[in-house]
């Protein structure tokens, strides 16, 4: 059996918001940006060659946050200043564990 009957799949989900404030002069704008995102994965991997079946699971989890912020201060005739800045926070956790021929305990790897 040269191909074995694995499977995947993955799921990414995603959400942002961003807000924008004017001062009443005009002279300042704030804007702010709010995310997340999150990546689930799942491998499923049989193994049927020229031994026993076996069967792997596999997952990874990933998860982001973070928020950037921008300003822009009118300085009249001589133009307009930009600044701003961001913060971000990743993790991630894989696991695995055996399900043939013997289940057995995730272990994160």
């Amino acid at each position: 059996m040269p191909d074995s009957p694995s499977r995947a799949k993955a799921r990414l989900d995603q959400v942002w918001t961003r807000a924008i404030l004017d001062q009443p002069d005009g002279a300042l704008r704030h804007s702010l940006k709010l995310y997340a995102n999150r990546s689930d994965r799942d491998y499923r991997n049989i193994y049927a060659f020229f031994g026993p079946t076996t069967w792997d699971q596999n997952t990874f989890l990933g998860v982001r946050v973070g928020a950037e912020y921008q300003g822009e201060w009118r300085l009249g005739p001589w133009g307009m200043l930009t600044f701003g800045g961001g913060a971000e926070r990743e993790s991630a956790e894989t696991t695995s564990r055996a399900v043939l021929p013997v289940p057995g305990p995730t272990f994160l790897t």
